[in-house]
């Protein structure tokens, strides 16, 4: 299994806070049949350069596969928080999810989603990059099933948290009807870790073994 959206990367964000830290949670990972994931850490895109992030993360990611032994493939990403001019002067290529021309975006957590996030996810189609929109469950101001309609129309993809399947009735319409086809786990080390593999039980509860290895399968057939 993937999982595109981790927080495993020590020191870069509010995930692992060091070393030991992260090592612990790939340990976890593997132990739920993880075999590759996406370190994500957070790109506050309004209050930081693409080149000053990177460089941070580049010196932890370095680190961590020096460190960590196990059989987890470590890819490198990021969970970019769109801003109102997010893109305006081009999108910088390494924030995308490696080796693909995949993008993971997190839209304003706002009761109404301003016009400037829908601006922004469409410079980023615009620029060939599909964005992969993080949790779109916990953001508010997408919690209707038109915005959710919007935002596939307009190209994107959405994936819905582990923690969130089996616990949201919405989830379950956004899974039942397509418009969500990644579930992925949004590990912190200070949040409860709900496995991939726990929600892909429910799904399959709910909907069926073939409608839950589709899920399973689709960040492999996305992914390189």
């Amino acid at each position: 299994m993937v999982d595109i959206h981790t927080h495993v990367l020590q020191g870069v964000d509010h995930g692992a806070n060091n070393l030991t830290d992260s090592l612990k949670m790939l340990k976890n990972l593997e132990e739920t049949g993880i075999t590759k994931i996406y370190c994500t850490s957070h790109y506050y895109s309004d209050s930081e350069s693409s080149e000053e992030f990177r460089k941070r993360y580049d010196t932890a990611f370095e680190e961590l596969k020096a460190n960590y032994k196990g059989k987890i493939v470590l890819k490198k990403g990021a969970e970019v928080q769109l801003s109102p001019f997010f893109g305006v002067g081009g999108i910088d290529p390494a924030l995308k999810l490696e080796d693909n021309d995949y993008m993971l975006v997190e839209l304003p957590f706002w009761r109404k989603l301003p016009d400037w996030a829908f601006n922004a996810i469409e410079r980023v189609v615009l620029s060939g990059i599909t964005p992969v929109i993080a949790h779109v469950e916990r953001c508010l101001g997408a919690r209707k099933k038109r915005i959710i309609k919007k935002l596939w129309k307009m190209g994107a993809l959405m994936h819905v948290d582990s923690t969130s399947v089996g616990e949201d009735h919405f989830v379950d319409w956004c899974l039942k009807n397509g418009y969500v086809g990644i579930i992925a786990s949004d590990y912190h080390v200070d949040i409860p870790y709900v496995p991939i593999e726990d929600a892909l039980c429910y799904v399959e509860d709910k909907f069926g073994k073939e409608f839950a290895d589709y899920i399973c399968s689709v960040p492999d057939k996305l992914l390189i």
